[in-house]
Formats: C-alpha cells, sequence, structure tokens
C-alpha cells in the first residue's frame, strides 16, 4: 500500500535503468508518507506527488508533495538515463513552485505544469506552467534524446503559447495540444493546437525513435484534420484519432480517424514497436469498428467491448484490428509491447463470458475485474491466435 488517512490516486508509473520504480498521482492526505522530500506538507486540497521505489518495492527511497495551495494534479511521468523524474500534470495552484520556467505565473483556471527533479528528489531543476486563459488537462510526456519534454494534452484556452506550429488557433470549444519544452525547461521548441470545430481531447503520447510525437485522442469533430489517413471521415457520434507529428511539430507525417458508427474511447493505451507500428486499445460502442484478420470479429452484445487495433508504420494501413469481449461491458486501459514480439492489453471487465486462455483465473469473480490478454504479435504481423 502507499497512502495517507485520505484519498491517493497513482496516475502514472516508470522504470529506471536501475529497475527502480517511480509513481505520481494526487494525494489529499496531510499525512503521505514522505522522504528526503523536496517539499514535505500538502498546502492545498489536493496535491501531486512523487515517489521512488527501490526495484525490490521494500524501500521507499524519496517520497514528496508538489504543489501549492490550491489543487495539483500528477498525470503523466517519465525518466530519462541520469535518473531524473520529469513529472507532468495540472494545477489550479497560482503559488505551484517554479524554477527557471517558461512561463511563471497561472494564467487561468487551470494550466499544465513540467516539473523535472534533480535524481535525489529533494530539489527542482526546472518548473514550470504552460497554458492559457482558459483551462488546461494533462495527459502525457515522452522524453527526446537531448532532453527535451514533449508533452500533450488538451486546451479550452485561444492564447495557449503556440511556436512553429502546425495549427495556430483554437477551433473548436476546446482541442488537443502538443508541445515541446526544451531541456532547461525555460523555452518552447515547438507548441501547436490539433482539432477541428468540435470538441477534440488527446489522451496518450508516444515518441519514436526519430523524435516524431504520436499522439492519441479522441474527436467529435468531422473536419479534424487528417493525413495520409486510413479513415479520413468521422463515422460515428465520436471517433479515435492517432496522429503522428514530424520532429519540428509543425507537420503532420499522418493523421487519421478511427472508429464504427457509434462511438468509441482510448485511454492511456498506445504504444509503439521497433518497426513503426501504432498500437493502440481502448473500448468500442460501434457494430462495424474496422478489424483486419481478428481474434474477435463481432461486438459480444450490447455493451461496448474492449478492441485492440495495430497501425502499419505509414498511418494508412491496419496491420490488425479485433474486438475483444464479452456480453458485459469491457474496456482496455492500457497496452504495452513486449520485448519479444507481442502486445499486452490491460483493462476492466464485467462480462462472465469474457474470453480467456492459459488463465491464472478463468471466471468473474465479482461485478467487474480487471483482465490481461497477451497477443502474439511479431514484426512481420499480428497472428490470429487468441490471446
Amino acid at each position: 500500500f502507499l497512502g495517507g488517512s485520505d484519498s491517493d490516486h497513482c496516475c502514472s508509473i516508470a522504470v529506471d535503468p536501475a529497475r527502480a520504480v517511480y509513481l505520481t498521482g494526487d494525494t489529499a492526505s496531510i499525512d503521505f508518507p514522505t522522504k528526503n522530500p523536496y517539499q514535505s506538507s500538502q498546502g492545498g486540497s489536493a496535491a501531486a506527488f512523487l515517489v521512488k521505489f527501490d526495484s525490490s518495492g521494500a524501500t521507499l527511497l524519496y517520497s514528496t508533495y508538489l504543489g501549492g495551495n490550491g489543487t495539483s494534479l500528477g498525470k503523466g511521468l517519465a525518466v530519462d538515463s541520469s535518473f531524473r523524474a520529469f513529472v507532468l500534470g495540472q494545477t489550479y495552484s497560482p503559488d505551484f513552485p517554479t524554477v527557471s520556467p517558461y512561463q511563471s505565473s497561472l494564467s487561468g483556471m487551470s494550466n499544465l505544469f513540467v516539473t523535472r527533479f534533480s535524481s535525489a528528489g529533494s530539489t527542482l531543476d526546472f518548473s514550470t506552467y504552460l497554458g492559457g486563459s482558459n483551462f488546461e488537462i494533462a495527459e502525457g510526456i515522452a522524453l527526446s534524446p537531448d532532453g527535451s519534454a514533449i508533452v500533450a494534452g488538451t486546451t479550452g484556452s485561444a492564447d495557449f503559447p503556440t511556436r512553429s506550429s502546425y495549427q495556430a488557433s483554437l477551433r473548436g470549444d476546446f482541442d488537443a495540444l502538443v508541445s515541446r519544452l526544451s531541456s532547461s525547461g525555460s523555452a518552447l521548441l515547438f507548441s501547436t493546437y490539433l482539432g477541428g470545430a468540435g470538441g477534440d481531447v488527446a489522451v496518450s503520447l508516444a515518441r519514436n525513435s526519430l523524435g516524431d510525437a504520436f499522439v492519441a485522442g479522441a474527436t467529435n469533430s468531422p473536419d479534424f484534420p487528417t493525413r495520409n489517413a486510413y479513415q479520413a471521415t468521422l463515422n460515428g457520434e465520436a471517433d479515435l484519432f492517432l496522429s503522428r507529428f514530424s520532429s519540428s511539430g509543425s507537420d503532420l507525417v499522418f493523421s487519421t480517424f478511427l472508429g464504427g458508427t457509434g462511438y468509441e474511447l482510448t485511454l492511456n493505451a498506445l504504444g509503439l514497436d521497433g518497426a513503426g507500428r501504432g498500437f493502440i486499445a481502448g473500448k468500442t460502442g460501434s457494430d462495424d469498428f474496422p478489424t483486419l484478420h481478428p481474434y474477435q470479429s463481432s461486438r459480444q452484445g450490447s455493451n461496448p467491448d474492449a478492441f485492440l487495433t495495430v497501425f502499419a508504420s505509414g498511418g494508412s494501413t491496419l496491420d490488425y484490428s479485433t474486438y475483444l469481449g464479452g456480453s458485459g461491458t469491457d474496456i482496455g486501459l492500457a497496452l504495452a509491447i513486449h520485448p519479444f514480439g507481442g502486445v499486452l492489453v490491460a483493462g476492466t471487465t464485467a462480462s462472465d463470458d469474457f474470453p480467456t486462455a492459459s488463465a491464472f483465473q478463468p471466471t468473474l469473480a465479482g461485478g467487474e475485474d480487471a483482465f490481461i490478454s497477451l497477443f502474439n504479435a511479431q514484426a512481420a504481423g499480428v497472428s490470429r491466435a487468441p490471446p
């Protein structure tokens, strides 16, 4: 367990080259356990936190609050080769701690924050707000070899800071955002909106070896920007999107919808393999969700099913796509690429007929259980074998 006498939520996890484990999230506990902290007390109604365990999980190496007098939420986490943790979040605090910031003050109701801790966890290398006069929601962070940090989220601010942007202005009530901060945290290398006339939400981010940023999310904008698309039009009330930005941030390599005539949602389930393919999981309420060589070719009942879709590296074709679920509601919440050529999908299910194979737990134990499924996904393609 990890927590105090009030609510504690973990939102992101990372592992460093020495296999130490880092967590970030938010806590309302005034007695959340701290060790060698940068900030020893909570301050607001909820503060972000950063925790580092050793590889055994038995020893707390450091633990600290991060926030001001308002609410602060840790949402994304990455660790570099020098064991420095980067925390991405959103804050409502006008006194959130800043060090060598690109933006030194809160501009709206909530802004993003990006904070880099020293390897010891007890000092900040840099910490900055990032946002405009309305609101921002934080989602994903990825690091580049040069030490810069790419972040993704959602903004409702017409004055969100942009630089070398693909899209320089807000087009709907809220758009996705992608920004890249310099290694010092004091400058923007690029920053752009991404969206159409409806609502567009970025929920996951990944970076390939070329430095290109892949962003996944959901949209109900029929004019969402597409390029070299597998699916060029909005098919339902809300579809997924997957967009790949060039390393400069000023151009789209590809951008595509993904969905059927119902609705789709993805959360933090995006991954890239060594061949440049994009793996995405989530849930779908569509009977006509696109499938290719599926393990499961149709939705099982009237409730949403999980799905797994694999895009070819160019984004304009699929390598594989399948439903995954039973007669209850099934949601894919996370995925990971296995180093020996598979993909793990994890989530929640309320289906007593959820497909199982070689199962530790073959039956539904409660109203809703977790699930984990391993698909065979060799670089040459994804097999039709069951999970």
